[in-house]
């Protein structure tokens, strides 16, 4: 089985609609939510608005996608990627990056690649680690999906006037580091 990449379009994004769920509920904006048309619809627009998606396809079946959105400060794009959590740990991520980037620097001019992942994303960390990205700084955002009961490892999360926060790293990868 090896992996095929096409540009998104509606199709897949109906698709995506039969992916599984992440259980852990930090990964919760993950998940698929979408269940009509019209809201598939709606989501595609909203995301190809901004850059270039890309689905991952195993056997002709949408497992994720890929996405370089525009970045017109930083003279580049931003990564992204999201896969099916049935899919997840099974190396087609790693596949599927490797591929992309390799693309991405080939078919641009762009000699950066950059990305913002959640601190507490431990697995695709050491996958952009692996795949030559640098960590350049942190911010942190507003976490939106806090859960009653949910641990608040204070390596990942903080609060402020009820608030919870968690860490973002921020990566780049040059084209002469790519892997």
């Amino acid at each position: 089985m090896s992996l095929t990449y096409e540009p998104l379009n509606l199709n897949h994004v109906l698709a995506f609609r039969d992916w599984g769920r992440h259980t852990d509920p930090r990964f919760d904006d993950y998940n698929f939510y979408e269940k009509t048309v019209s809201d598939c619809e709606a989501w595609l627009a909203w995301k190809t608005g901004g850059g270039k998606y890309y689905t991952v396809l195993l056997d002709q079946r949408p497992i994720g996608y890929v996405s370089f959105k525009r970045l017109p400060r930083l003279g580049g794009r931003e990564l992204g990627v999201v896969f099916d959590p049935n899919y997840v740990s099974q190396g087609y991520g790693s596949e599927a990056l490797q591929t992309m980037i390799r693309r991405y620097f080939e078919m641009t001019n762009y000699t950066k690649l950059y990305l913002s992942v959640a601190r507490y994303n431990i697995r695709a960390r050491r996958l952009y680690d692996t795949l030559g990205f640098q960590k350049t700084h942190t911010t942190f955002m507003k976490y939106d999906n806090p859960r009653n009961g949910m641990e608040m490892d204070k390596n990942y999360f903080f609060q402020i006037m009820g608030m919870v926060f968690f860490y973002v790293d921020h990566m780049v990868l040059r084209r002469s580091d790519c892997r």
